[in-house]
């Protein structure tokens, strides 16, 4: 018997044996893998750390009474943090005091009454003011960066977006975190994307770009920033995918579910991934659960069920079921993508070649194996027949063996 699932993969990483829980795409930099239920880990990306991986819990033992440890280093653990970054190198930590807040880093405290911050999975930004001037802290999987001293006036808000964070201070003006650099603007700015054109921001209902030099409003829009088109920023407005071209937001595609772009624009309604290319041409249409999540990335298509991950292409990919019987009944899968095997007598991991056996077989009996094939993005179900051979009884008194 042949089964087809009707895609191919890439790459695949299996973190299981890290326990319960699933990984994200990190929506700060759409490449870190994040891992919603560990308290600690060092950067996983898409390209260079998907198919290796350590247990990154190993160097760090956690007393009991920590019940929401913050990692600010490995040998610094907040247990009373209440809010921050953990990271075994340069975490972040948020502590209420009596009188101030303390945030605490590898290299130092910031202590103060006045405090705002902003996280996504994957990025963490804090601004604490001392009583005379405010301190700004961001940081990610990849770095982090401390301004002292960036502003005198108290902060009130904090925002993240693509590789980009913004603080807005009391007297209405911003502090544009961009990577290492930092710079004002005399206005209240919203962190949307770091892109190739500059800083992409939102003022109110205003879209604009804005450098240290520079200041371009660009048009009124509410519309959710999505990915990127051959360089061009996009956005999801209602049921249409747009790009930002020439200072106007021009249509590009219908969409339904969550649909994010990189050059490939990913559609995920939840029980069907959809891909299309810059042709506009449906290049991928599969049934999938609504447990798994899709995204386009700058290297392709990452679904990520519970905790597998894998790049998705179009195509397809075979798995034979053969059965056979000596002594036992056997059943062997074989399979070129990695599978989740569920039978009667338990379950296990597959990818290549295995082998389900029953120690009694009988030639005389009706075997039917029933099993679930779970992949990356969806399970399927399959029972495969063995009958007995049939007798016959010739005039000479002699048998043959006749198999059905």
């Amino acid at each position: 018997m042949k089964l087809v699932i009707p895609y191919t993969l890439r790459r695949f990483a299996d973190f299981t044996k890290l326990g319960g829980g699933r990984v994200i795409l990190s929506p700060y930099d759409l490449e870190s893998l994040v891992f919603e239920d560990l308290r600690v880990q060092p950067r996983i990306t898409i390209n260079s750390c998907i198919n290796s991986w350590s247990d990154p819990s190993e160097p760090v033992e956690i007393g009991g009474a920590c019940r929401n440890p913050v990692y600010v280093s490995r040998e610094l653990i907040e247990c009373s943090a209440i809010a921050g970054f953990s990271h075994l190198e340069h975490g972040v930590a948020v502590v209420r005091g009596s009188r101030n807040y303390r945030v605490i880093t590898k290299d130092e405290v910031f202590a103060g009454a006045t405090l705002v911050t902003d996280s996504r999975p994957g990025a963490f930004v804090v601004a604490v003011h001392d009583g005379s001037r405010a301190h700004v802290v961001l940081a990610s999987y990849e770095d982090y960066v401390v301004y002292r001293d960036a502003y005198e006036a108290k902060p009130v808000k904090c925002s993240l977006g693509f590789k980009i964070a913004t603080c807005v201070f009391s007297d209405g003006r911003s502090l544009i975190i961009r990577g290492s650099d930092a710079y004002e603007v005399g206005f209240p700015a919203e962190a949307v994307a770091s892109t190739l054109r500059g800083p992409l921001l939102r003022s109110g209902e205003w879209l604009l770009y804005a450098d240290e030099e520079d200041l371009k409003p660009l048009l009124r829009s509410r519309a959710r920033f999505a990915g990127f088109i051959q360089g061009l920023p996009a956005f999801r407005e209602g049921s249409k995918l747009k790009i930002l071209e020439s200072g106007a937001l021009v249509d590009y595609i219908d969409v339904e579910g969550n649909a994010s772009a990189w050059d490939l624009v990913v559609e995920d309604s939840g029980e069907t991934l959809r891909v299309i290319d810059l042709r506009h041409e449906e290049i991928l249409r599969v049934p999938k659960d609504p447990e798994a999540s899709c995204w386009a990335t700058k290297h392709g298509v990452l679904c990520c069920r519970g905790l597998w991950c894998g790049l998705v292409d179009p195509g397809e990919t075979a798995v034979d079921l053969e059965i056979s019987s000596g002594n036992t009944y056997s059943l062997t899968i074989h399979a070129s993508t990695p599978l989740k095997v569920r039978h009667e007598g338990g379950e296990m991991m597959c990818s290549g070649d295995c082998e389900i056996t029953e120690d009694e077989a009988s030639t005389l009996r009706e075997r039917r194996f029933g099993i679930v094939l779970e992949h990356l993005l969806s399970t399927m179900e399959a029972e495969v027949v063995f009958k007995p051979p049939r007798i016959e009884v010739f005039p000479e008194g002699l048998s043959s063996n006749k198999f059905t």
